[in-house]
């Protein structure tokens, strides 16, 4: 699978990788394991790489937003309708994690661990937001279903993934679809960027970021 993002590149500027070619608009690699992708006259395979406007900037790692810089504001609905903005935890902080979908199994997994540690989160001074790309309803739906005690806010129309690189190209079964890479951030009270967490494994999220909460507040 390739994380890649929305919008159209320049393709310029690539580099060396791993897979071949490799920048910020193309990734060319191997077409021999991907036949349809193949360029003529040769076994390399191109493919491009979408961007969002934000996604070429230097603060962008692997088009995720990087630790050390600001956080964007935004303003969502969460399940229970209610306008929530980044800029209302001003001073406090926050545990960010975007998620794929509501009521599926990974996602599922991911909110109740945090459901489950709540009291750890709350003893590390963290507020828990957790963003899909759903609409209003099925955020509430999610949460009736589990009792989540903590905020889930709907980007239906994933504007706010784009602006911290999680809206991404996936592959599954040969297909390719847009859709939410799962990521974590953790924003510390001064707004900024304090760690970054992309593509973490819903069984093990909590551990992870608890982890890197502590170590957060015993070096500030």
């Amino acid at each position: 699978m390739r994380d890649q993002e929305p919008g159209w590149p320049d393709l310029n500027a690539q580099i060396a990788g791993p897979e071949g070619l490799v920048g910020p608009n193309v990734a060319c690699f191997d077409a021999g394991k991907d036949p349809r992708r193949r360029l003529r006259g040769g076994s390399l395979g191109c493919s491009m790489r979408p961007q969002s406007p934000v996604s070429a900037f230097p603060h962008m790692i692997n088009g995720v937003l990087e630790a050390g810089k600001q956080a964007p504001d935004f303003k969502l609905k969460d399940q229970n309708g209610e306008t929530v903005t980044l800029s209302d935890y001003s001073g406090k902080a926050v545990v960010l994690y975007f998620y794929p979908k509501a009521n599926t199994p990974g996602c599922t997994t991911q909110a109740c661990g945090i459901r489950d540690r709540m009291d750890e989160y709350r003893n590390a001074g963290a507020t828990v937001i957790g963003i899909s790309p759903d609409e209003v309803k099925a955020v509430r739906k999610f949460d009736d279903a589990h009792g989540f005690g903590f905020t889930l806010l709907a980007d239906k129309d994933h504007k706010v993934a784009e602006k911290f690189g999680t809206w991404v190209e996936k592959s599954m079964y040969g297909k390719t679809f847009m859709g939410v890479q799962r990521a974590t951030f953790i924003i510390g009270v001064d707004g900024k960027i304090a760690r970054v967490f992309p593509k973490v494994q819903p069984k093990t999220h909590d551990d992870v970021v608890l982890k890197a909460l502590v170590e957060i507040n015993t070096t500030t």
